[in-house]
């Protein structure tokens, strides 16, 4: 997901400014400690405050530890509701999977029916919708699954590995296919466009010349050539967390570890990106020519794994293939499912299940390990907001059936199942403790 691109100078320098709404006695300026002496370690030129610390090594990578406070609650108050299980088009959504805010309009990319929303951001009302399905130039491949917004365009991914260019007013500016997933690798990352270049996180599962599969799967960030439709050189910055993948069942399902670490990663509106560390709760942050600009410890309870997560992931899967059911459903569950299942289990729970953020490099994390509370018969979700420099912003509580697809300084666009599996696009305002 990616809001409008409304700050191009947001710096990540630590500590330069108190971010709007963190209170002034958790938010102490580096250079304020500096020149005055109340550095948390005299001398070692560590900045504390309440919460956490943060220091700059020899390399002038900036190295931030962060605490949470439970009791920072931010606030989210309703807006505008769209959805129902009858209508036209602007109220009827399938499977609605990314969504991007400017300053006066929501654009959701409605997955399922292989459009494009547009909506009103002050009342919600629909404006006009873009797009199809198809395999011509400017329809979609399957179903389209990122949007994204830059140089006043938008850019849409579909299934098929192609990358579509539209103006602001739905008119189509090009279509390029970026090669078989075989052959270049699946963009599994929106491209995001650093200066004269886009930047695509790309990751290989077969091996072309040997005609199988890989077992560990390294991710690099390729550069990406609109106009010649390809993807290019690779940059130095590449990551592989080694998880092992085996092919199993008649289809050759690739199946992983279950409750082990994924890499998560996410770009901010100066194509900066956010990976998640390996272990832990944690991230770095680096930039677009491949150079880690700041490494963010969050200190955390881990939480154990226990049969019963097991359970739930088998009903869950079973659940979603009965109600959404797909023509390998049968398959997967009959083959690829008991292996996965089978598989050691991890001590502990992986901490990150999702990354978004702000253009200007709020990052939002959606807890993997949290959410055995119920709310209207719902288990829940926990989200948890940090400032561009790692300081913790707060968090929210909502059930299960409730998804973010765009965040930026003010808003968050969300969307929401209710009992009968409709669902709907909520913009919500939000706000931090003590902000008014």
């Amino acid at each position: 997901m990616r809001p409008s691109r409304s700050s191009p100078n947001a710096s990540l320098a630590p500590f330069q400014s108190r971010p709007s709404g963190i209170p002034s006695r958790i938010f102490l300026s580096a250079s304020l400690l500096a020149a005055t002496g109340c550095s948390g370690d005299a001398g070692s030129g560590v900045a504390s405050h309440a919460d956490g610390w943060a220091t700059t090594d020899s390399a002038g990578v900036a190295i931030v530890s962060e605490r949470i406070d439970p009791g920072r609650e931010i606030r989210l108050e309703e807006v505008w509701r769209v959805g129902s299980l009858e209508g036209d088009e602007a109220s009827q959504f399938f499977a609605p999977r990314d969504a991007i805010l400017t300053a006066d309009r929501a654009y959701v990319l409605d997955a399922g029916n292989h459009r494009v929303k547009v909506f009103d951001l002050r009342s919600g009302a629909f404006i006009f919708g873009f797009g199809s399905e198809g395999q011509g130039p400017g329809e979609f491949e399957g179903r389209p699954f990122r949007i994204a917004l830059a140089a006043a365009r938008i850019v849409i991914q579909d299934s098929g590995q192609r990358l579509h260019q539209f103006e602001l007013d739905g008119t189509l500016v090009r279509t390029v296919a970026t090669g078989t997933i075989l052959e270049a690798g699946h963009i599994i990352g929106m491209p995001s466009p650093a200066g004269e270049r886009w930047l695509a996180p790309v990751t290989r599962y077969f091996d072309v010349e040997k005609g199988e599969s890989l077992q560990r799967s390294p991710t690099v960030l390729r550069v990406v050539d609109f106009e010649a439709g390809t993807l290019g050189d690779s940059l130095r910055l590449s990551w592989d967390y080694g998880v092992e993948r085996e092919s199993v069942g008649s289809l050759g399902w690739i199946v992983t570890p279950l409750f082990e670490p994924r890499a998560r990663f996410w770009f901010d509106g100066q194509s900066r990106l956010f990976r998640t560390a390996r272990e832990g709760y944690g991230w770095e942050v680096w930039s677009p020519e491949g150079s880690l600009l700041r490494r963010v410890t969050v200190e955390t309870e881990r939480v154990p794994v226990d049969p019963g997560d097991v359970e739930r992931y088998r009903e869950d899967e079973t659940r979603q293939c009965r109600e959404r059911p797909r023509p390998a459903c049968e398959g997967y569950i009959a083959e690829a499912l008991p292996v996965i299942l089978d598989q050691p289990l991890p001590e502990f729970k992986p901490v990150v299940s999702q990354l978004d953020g702000t253009d200007e490099g709020d990052l939002l994390v959606l807890r993997a390990d949290l959410g055995n509370d119920l709310i209207d018969g719902f288990q829940t979700k926990t989200y948890e907001l940090f400032a561009p420099d790692g300081r913790f912003r707060g968090r929210f509580t909502m059930p299960s059936t409730f998804r973010v697809i765009a965040i930026d300084q003010e808003r968050i666009l969300a969307v929401e199942r209710d009992e009968l599996d409709v669902e709907s696009v909520v913009l919500y305002r939000w706000s931090e403790p003590g902000s008014g």
